[in-house]
């Protein structure tokens, strides 16, 4: 239950730093920023799809526990990223497995 209300809470903030991350250090301007960070609006709304077909048939316990992994995931993947790292390697999945964990964690509870 802490994963996920860390993780949760970490959700708006890991996006800023990661797009302050990308205009700083990767020297990206911002509309390069904004297409890097347009899979996480994508996922989002395949998972809330995907969410809605199933939230009725899969236990809650079940789909918070995917979304802890995924929350604990993405966060390990944004903490060992480093500089010289591609953006497919660490920053892609990181940001799919992000709105994974947000957008499963956010359904459960308003349908509970």
């Amino acid at each position: 239950m802490g994963m996920l209300c860390l993780g949760f809470m970490a959700f708006s903030m890991a996006s800023f730093w990661l797009a302050l991350y990308m205009q700083e250090i990767k020297h990206l301007s911002a509309l390069e920023v904004a297409v890097q960070l347009l899979p996480m609006v994508i996922n989002g709304i395949l998972v809330n799809i995907v969410c809605g077909l199933i939230l009725h048939r899969v236990s809650n316990k079940l789909l918070m526990g995917v979304a802890a992994v995924s929350f604990t995931v993405a966060f390990l993947l944004f903490g060992f990223m480093q500089e010289h790292n591609i953006y497919w390697a660490f920053i892609f999945p990181a940001l799919l497995l992000q709105v994974v964990g947000a957008d499963i964690e956010f359904n459960v509870t308003n349908v509970s």
